[in-house]
């Protein structure tokens, strides 16, 4: 609908940011408490998801039921914001308190050196060597000058699978994402990350701040050595019972 004039009293539109600015303290914290204890219902669609727990919000925080729709709707989104307050989560697309997130469960395995979304019957990478060796055997075998001895990064993880027959989790290294692991300075100087816009490689290779690179980029791993890393010994079999199961919403992640 569009309205030939605005209602009575209307001041504009409001900001997530002007939300966030009227927050008091008891308001922010019976909201995040709301939230941390989750309940809301399942939504159906992942489109709906932030109106779901915006309704339901509305339903059981007294202290917000005199706010408007639009201005939950913009709590429940601060809370999800990546770089936020940490109360709510993402799992499988949809809005979860933070300790039962896949977000939550990353960060937790990196802190602990565990595998993320591994089952227990599947192999994975375990060390530096194995993660070396692997990834020079790969690139050498790749035809033409060493210029083009390089592979996108969004397809690193496929490449070890259909290669190695097994996983590669950056958490296991103690990085939350594979471009942090792929610019680490224990992978070796022989591998070399850059941004590639169109077929134009970048001048530099990106081994600090990963922000400043331009957006529209593909990042490609490119190995400089002659020969592959040195050998390393295959880890044992991994039975079922070696990898705990991986928390779910009934089973929250506990950080300290």
């Amino acid at each position: 609908a569009v309205l030939d004039h605005p209602p009575p009293e209307w001041k504009g539109f409001v900001s997530e940011d002007d939300i966030r600015a009227e927050l008091d303290e008891d308001l922010l914290d019976e909201a995040s408490m709301c939230l941390a204890r989750g309940g809301w219902p399942k939504a159906e669609d992942v489109a709906h998801k932030y109106y779901v727990v915006a309704s339901w919000l509305q339903d059981v925080c007294p202290i917000l039921k005199g706010w408007s729709y639009g201005r939950l709707l913009s709590i429940v989104k601060c809370s999800a914001q990546t770089n936020g307050s940490g109360v709510l989560g993402h799992r499988n697309g949809l809005l979860v308190p933070y300790a039962s997130s896949e977000d939550c469960e990353r960060r937790v395995n990196a802190v602990t050196g565990r595998p993320t979304a591994v089952a227990a019957d599947e192999q994975y990478v375990h060390t530096w060597d194995e993660l070396r060796h692997c990834l020079s055997e790969h690139l050498l075998k790749q035809t033409g000058p060493s210029m083009f001895r390089a592979i996108e990064v969004s397809k690193v993880k496929s490449m070890f699978r259909s290669t190695f027959h097994r996983e590669l989790s950056e958490t296991v290294f103690g990085h939350q994402n594979l471009t942090k692991l792929l610019t680490d300075d224990r992978i070796g100087p022989e591998f070399v990350l850059e941004a590639v816009a169109g077929q134009k490689p970048s001048s530099k290779p990106l081994r600090k701040d990963l922000n400043k690179e331009p957006s529209g980029h593909t990042y490609v791993l490119k190995y400089t050595g002659s020969v592959a890393a040195k050998p390393y010994t295959p880890p044992p079999a991994a039975s079922p019972a070696a990898l705990e199961e991986r928390p779910s919403e009934e089973s929250p992640i506990q950080l300290q």
